[in-house]
């Protein structure tokens, strides 16, 4: 009698990035987190702003779009 046993393995990938931006002379902080499942093709991804009051909705949005293009 022969036995053939297959292991399983599941891999995740975590990122997180730290950006430190000067955005029209206002220095801030950014994280990037991403985090991917291949198994089930599934991927996440967040980010944040430190002191993001220093900065205005638009300079936010431009922020999160220099961030998202990087992926």
């Amino acid at each position: 009698m022969s036995v053939k046993l297959k292991r399983k393995e599941v891999v995740y990938c975590e990122i997180n990035e730290k950006y430190i931006l000067n955005v029209n002379g206002k220095e801030v902080i950014a994280f990037h987190y991403t985090k991917q499942d291949p198994e089930f093709d599934c991927y996440e991804g967040d980010y944040e702003i430190i002191d993001k009051e220093k900065l205005t909705e638009e300079e936010q949005d431009e922020v999160m779009d220099f961030i998202m293009e990087g992926i």
